[in-house]
C-alpha cells in the first residue's frame, strides 16, 4: 500500500527540470540534514523532492510530514505501509515525479551546493547516465573504527545510487530498478547495465558532490552489513558477462572471500593436520595490510573480522541457492 503524505497544492503545467529522489527507512535523525542541504542547492532551476519512506518504524513519518510543512522546497512524501526495498522506494520515487531528469542520492549523505546544477548540466535528457563525485565526510573523518563503511567515489564504475543522475526516458524504457533487489547492493549496477545495453552512454562529473556519511563503527551494525549482500548473485545471474571481469575464479566476489573459505578449511583440518593451518596465512596477510588503521588497532579485531567474513560468505552461499547461481 503506498500513501501519500504530501499536502502541498502543485500548479498544474509548472514542470521541475530535475527531480532529486531519495528512498529511506528508519533514519528520521538524518532526514532533517539532508532537506537543509537540498534547501541550499545553488540551481536557479525549478526542481522537486520526492522522499519515499519505505516503511519506517521509528519517527520518520512524522519527521517527513513536518519538513514537508516547513520547507521551501518543492517537497513530495509518500509512504509504502511495507518495507520493499530500496529498489522499490526509488521506483515510486521517480514515478511519481515530473521531471524529465531523475537525481537519486540517499538519506546518509550531504549534497553540497553545487550538486544539481552541475548534475544536471552533464545530464541533459539524451545525454544518458551522469555519475558524481561521492566523498566520505570530511567532517567525520575522525571517527573511523575497525567496523567503519562509507563511501569514495570518483569515477564510473559501480554507478552508485547515492549520486546518479539518469534520464527519465531510460527508465521507463527499461522499467526502472528490478524489484527483486529487496536489499542495498546490485540494484544499482543491474539497472545502469540495463540502461547502457540500450545505447546510452555514461559520464562523470567531478563537480557534482556529495558527502557520504562515515558510519560508526558498531559491531551490530557490522553483524547486519554482512548479511546484505544477497543482491550480488542475482547481479551476475542477471549479467553473467561481468564474472570474467569480476569474480575471482569466476566465483568469488571479493578476495577476502576466497581467502575466508581457505582459512576456514585450514582451521578445520588443522587439528588433524597442523600444516594445513597454513591456508590462514592469505587472510591474515590481506587482513593485515597497510590500511587508515595501524596493525596494532586492527590484530584485536582479528576474530571478528573472520566471523564477519564468514557470515558474508555464507550469506552469499544462501543467496546464489535462491537465485540458482553461484557467487561467493
Amino acid at each position: 500500500m503506498l500513501t501519500d503524505l504530501s499536502s502541498r497544492e502543485r500548479t498544474v503545467g509548472e514542470l521541475p527540470d530535475v527531480a532529486v529522489v531519495v528512498s529511506t527507512r528508519d533514519r528520521a535523525a538524518l532526514l532533517p540534514r539532508l532537506v537543509d542541504a537540498l534547501e541550499r542547492q545553488d540551481l536557479r532551476r525549478p526542481f522537486e523532492v520526492v522522499i519515499v519512506d519505505d516503511g519506517s518504524a521509528d519517527a520518520t513519518p512524522q519527521v517527513l510530514v513536518d519538513l514537508e510543512r516547513r520547507t521551501t522546497l518543492d517537497l513530495r512524501v509518500v509512504r509504502h505501509e511495507r518495507s520493499r526495498g530500496p529498489a522499490a522506494g526509488r521506483n515510486t520515487g521517480w514515478r511519481i515525479s515530473r521531471a524529465p531528469v531523475i537525481a537519486f542520492t540517499d538519506d546518509d549523505t550531504v549534497p553540497q551546493p553545487g550538486w544539481l546544477s552541475a548534475g544536471l548540466d552533464a545530464a541533459a535528457p539524451g545525454h544518458g547516465i551522469v555519475v558524481g563525485r561521492t566523498r566520505a565526510n570530511p567532517d567525520q573523518m575522525g571517527d573511523i573504527g575497525p567496523f567503519s563503511r562509507t563511501l569514495d567515489i570518483a569515477g564510473v564504475r559501480f554507478y552508485e545510487t547515492c549520486n546518479i543522475f539518469y534520464d527519465r526516458a531510460d527508465l521507463e524504457r527499461v522499467g526502472g530498478f528490478d524489484e527483486r533487489f529487496t536489499r542495498p547492493g546490485g540494484e544499482d549496477v543491474d539497472l545502469a547495465l540495463r540502461v547502457l545495453g540500450t545505447g546510452a552512454e555514461s559520464r562523470y562529473a567531478e563537480d557534482a558532490v556529495v558527502h557520504h556519511d562515515v558510519h560508526p563503527s558498531r559491531l551490530a551494525t557490522a553483524f547486519h552489513d554482512a548479511t546484505r549482500w544477497t543482491g550480488v548473485p542475482l547481479l551476475f545471474g542477471k549479467h553473467p558477462e561481468l564474472r570474467a571481469q569480476h569474480l575471482r575464479h569466476g566465483i568469488f566476489w571479493k578476495d577476502t572471500h576466497e581467502y575466508t573459505v581457505l582459512a576456514a578449511v585450514g582451521l578445520l583440518a588443522g587439528k588433524r593436520l597442523p600444516v594445513a593451518l597454513l591456508l590462514t596465512l592469505p587472510w591474515l596477510r590481506l587482513r593485515l595490510r597497510p590500511g587508515v588503521l595501524s596493525r596494532r588497532r586492527v590484530l584485536p579485531t582479528l576474530p571478528i573480522r573472520f566471523a564477519l567474513d564468514l557470515i558474508e560468505v555464507a550469506s552469499l552461499v544462501g543467496a546464489s541457492v535462491r537465485h540458482g547461481t553461484l557467487v561467493i
